[in-house]
Order: structure tokens, then C-alpha cells, then sequence
């Protein structure tokens, strides 16, 4: 049975190993690990965004929106190629366009169909964000990680994820030209920041 809760400082839960009052279970002990590595990664990219008055969950709408520029996509697309499944996405779209951030209109096709698409803003917000986002990368991973931890961290996350659409993970918020058909370090597809979730 696991018994270190992950709450308080996540840095401190990062630094401890976790606990386990019975016999260890490498498969169990590996899954509670990633899922504080994963809380770990998160809170430090929502600190990021939150700098820029933003969630983490809007920069990732913000980045699909982009590769999709400048057709843009519905609220069902954009809700498909999100990391994060939880997120309300009209409300995120919602306070995105308040934010003048994206900007939505009827389809000529279909007048009962609403496309959201970045702004001029919007971008430009991206263009001030993503840098730190690169530090942050470069810090997490780059720094405490060689290139073969990373090419391997990537494959086992490929494998854990359902083998159903396991391409689908890395086109959600990447334009198809940009993904490189074989892992490389680093890939376009690899640089480009997750969270992506949306990462």
C-alpha cells in the first residue's frame, strides 16, 4: 500500500522517494513515481503561465489554435487534441477571446458551426511564453537528463500510453509537417512545449 500523500511542497515530494508500508511492487512504485514527476512538471508550468495571466490549460488551446492558423478549429477539435481530457473548453475559449487572445465566427459551410482562431495577440503571447518554456525544458530535463535518458524516457511514455492513436498524442498541438518520422534529440516535435498540455 502506498502511504506518502503528494500535497504540500511538490518540490520536497520530488526529493522524497515514496513509501510503501508492504512488500515493493516495481510496477506500482514506477506508476506513483511518473505521477509525481507529472504534478511536479505541471506545477512548474503553471507557475509559468500564471506570470503571464494565463493557465496552463489556455496555453495549450493557444498553441492547437496555432497549428491550425489560420483556418482554426471547433470546440470539438480543440477538445480532442487537448493533453488534458478535464478541462471545460467553451469556458477556456470563453475567457481567451475576454482576453482578445482568439476570436470566434460561423463557418461559411455550416452557419451552426463556430471556429475559434488565434489572434495577432495571441501569438504574440506565444512568442513571450514559449522561451520560458524552453527553460523551463532546459531545466527539468535537459539539464539533469542525457540524450539517451531522453530517448528513452520518450519510448517508455509511448508505450504506457493505449496503442490506439499513440501518434495522436504528438499531433495535438504540433502541424503535422513539424513532427520528424523517427525520434531525434531534439525533434521538432519533442522541443515544442506540452502542456501541451495541454501540455
Amino acid at each position: 500500500m502506498q502511504t506518502m500523500a503528494v500535497s504540500g511542497n511538490v518540490t520536497e515530494a520530488m526529493q522524497r522517494p515514496v513509501e510503501w508500508s508492504g512488500p515493493a511492487d516495481p510496477s506500482a512504485e514506477a506508476m506513483w513515481s511518473l505521477l509525481v514527476a507529472a504534478d511536479y512538471l505541471r506545477g512548474r508550468m503553471d507557475a509559468v503561465c500564471a506570470a503571464f495571466r494565463i493557465t496552463t490549460s489556455q496555453f495549450s488551446v493557444l498553441r492547437i489554435l496555432r497549428a491550425a492558423c489560420p483556418d482554426g478549429y471547433s470546440r470539438n477539435e480543440i477538445a480532442r487534441r487537448m493533453i488534458d481530457r478535464a478541462p471545460d473548453v467553451t469556458r477556456l475559449v470563453d475567457r481567451l477571446e475576454q482576453q482578445q487572445f482568439v476570436e470566434r465566427a460561423r463557418t461559411s459551410e455550416d452557419r451552426r458551426l463556430s471556429v475559434t482562431r488565434i489572434t495577432d495577440l495571441g501569438l504574440r503571447l506565444l512568442s513571450r511564453v514559449e522561451p520560458e518554456i524552453r527553460k523551463l525544458e532546459r531545466s527539468c530535463l535537459c539539464e539533469s537528463l542525457s540524450e539517451q535518458d531522453c530517448a528513452d524516457l520518450l519510448r517508455i511514455c509511448q508505450s504506457i500510453r493505449p496503442r490506439t492513436g499513440a501518434r495522436q498524442y504528438l499531433d495535438r498541438a504540433v502541424p503535422r509537417s513539424s513532427i520528424a518520422p523517427t525520434a531525434s534529440w531534439p525533434s521538432p516535435a519533442q522541443s515544442r512545449p506540452l502542456s501541451r498540455e495541454g501540455f
